[in-house]
């Protein structure tokens, strides 16, 4: 009797995992205590406050502004007050705002002082959302902050980093007799004139400088907000700084026949 070939089944192949994507847990969302806020929570009442600010300058041998920086301010009022650093502005020939959402508007000059680097400008705007300012003289060194701005420009508009009370009370410039809060939560050009806020959301810091180089990390300075107070209701009210002793001194050149 012939035998009769068996069918040699075909050998299995096994199915080649998928990536699966699974989706945070429902759950409630977290409260801290004492009305503090997580940092999700903190950056979603922080960005809304926060603009970008674009300085135009005159070009060399031409008639047209071309854009010369960008950097960062803070709104005051939903009437379209902003603050901002002196160093922002400086020189500008217009100045544009754009907002968290994208909306941009023209702005004017309030008030400029160089010496403490803060100044105010203004937008032809309603409705715009108003920071809360905190108490800065309340803070304590480890305290978590975080900072809102656009380092490196619009680009990277809205960016959060989170960082601590590295110090107090820091003075890195003797002329302008503010006090600094120093952290080290990331600061890089474009972040002048941005919020650092506490952990209730309130912005309790202008960000203002950073010491940079190969043998430096997480040096980060912000004008404390109870020092640029005065300075900003003045450039408010006035356009300038009130109080300054000024010597006043004319020079001219003269010879034996005057």
């Amino acid at each position: 009797e012939v035998p009769v070939p068996q069918e040699v089944p075909a050998p299995s192949v096994a199915a080649e995992p998928n990536l699966t994507l699974t989706d945070k847990p429902e759950e409630e969302k977290e409260i801290l205590t004492d009305g503090k806020l997580t940092i999700p929570q903190r950056a979603e009442k922080v960005k809304a406050s926060v603009v970008g600010i674009v300085n135009y300058q005159q070009s060399a041998g031409s008639y047209y502004s071309t854009e010369a920086g960008q950097g960062s301010g803070i709104i005051m009022s939903e009437d379209g007050y902003i603050i901002t650093n002196a160093h922002v502005i400086d020189g500008a020939m217009g100045l544009k705002v754009v907002l968290f959402d994208g909306t941009e508007y023209a702005a004017q000059i309030v008030g400029s002082d160089t010496q403490t680097d803060l100044a105010v400008i203004k937008v032809e705007a309603t409705g715009l959302t108003p920071a809360e300012f905190g108490n800065s003289d309340q803070l304590e060194v480890g305290e978590q902050l975080i900072a809102v701005g656009n380092p490196t420009g619009l680009e990277l508009g809205s960016t959060l980093t989170v960082g601590y009370v590295s110090a107090l009370n820091r003075q890195i410039d003797s002329t302008s007799g503010l006090n600094y809060i120093q952290t080290d939560a990331a600061i890089n050009p474009g972040n002048s004139g941005g919020a650092l806020a506490n952990e209730y959301g309130q912005v309790i810091g202008i960000n203002s400088a950073k010491i940079s180089g190969s043998d430096y990390e997480g040096l980060g300075f912000a004008i404390s907000i109870n020092d640029a107070q005065p300075i900003i209701d003045d450039l408010i009210n006035y356009g300038y700084v009130k109080g300054r002793v000024r010597l006043g001194i004319g020079v001219y050149e003269m010879d034996a026949f005057m």
